[in-house]
């Protein structure tokens, strides 16, 4: 009885140690866009959910939209950034806009790029949402990436 007994701790010990979690503090890096977005995200202290969309309307522009829900009101600013690549790896800036919140859950954000685009290009809208305190000191940021579209 004392033999399995201690060979079931022992495979717990072993089990616990191999699962046990692991937490890493790293430099922010450059953000890249993704060819595939598949909706995951990791948990913040204040934001939500965010998404960014991406479409390209009749006359060739693209339309970029960001939406985004706290868990409490805060100052929060949404900004919008149009960006371009050939090879959907490296992307450049063509354009962005920004807008400020002072409610839980504002709504949906929506820009339509000024320019024509050109069929050379991938395009996507990249999102970034800045929390600040009442001091206005930036206390959270997310961001993420539509998933690239083409002419």
């Amino acid at each position: 009885m004392i033999r399995k007994l201690v060979s079931c701790l022992t495979a717990l010990c072993i089990v616990s140690s191999i699962s046990s979690a692991v937490y890493a503090h790293s430099e922010p890096k450059i953000p890249t866009a993704t060819t595939l977005s598949n909706g995951i995200m990791p948990l913040y202290d204040n934001v939500n959910y965010v998404a960014s969309g991406i479409s390209i309307n009749s006359n060739n522009k693209a339309v970029c939209t960001g939406s985004y829900y706290l868990y409490s009101k805060y100052k929060s600013v949404i900004t919008m950034t149009l960006m371009k690549s050939t090879d959907k790896s490296n992307w450049s800036y063509v354009e962005s806009w920004s807008q400020t919140n002072n409610v839980k859950n504002p709504a949906g954000y929506s820009r339509t790029s000024t320019n024509a685009l050109s069929s050379s290009y991938y395009y996507c809208n990249y999102v970034e949402v800045k929390i600040y305190d009442s001091n206005d000191n930036v206390i959270e940021t997310v961001s993420c990436f539509s998933n690239p579209c083409h002419l």
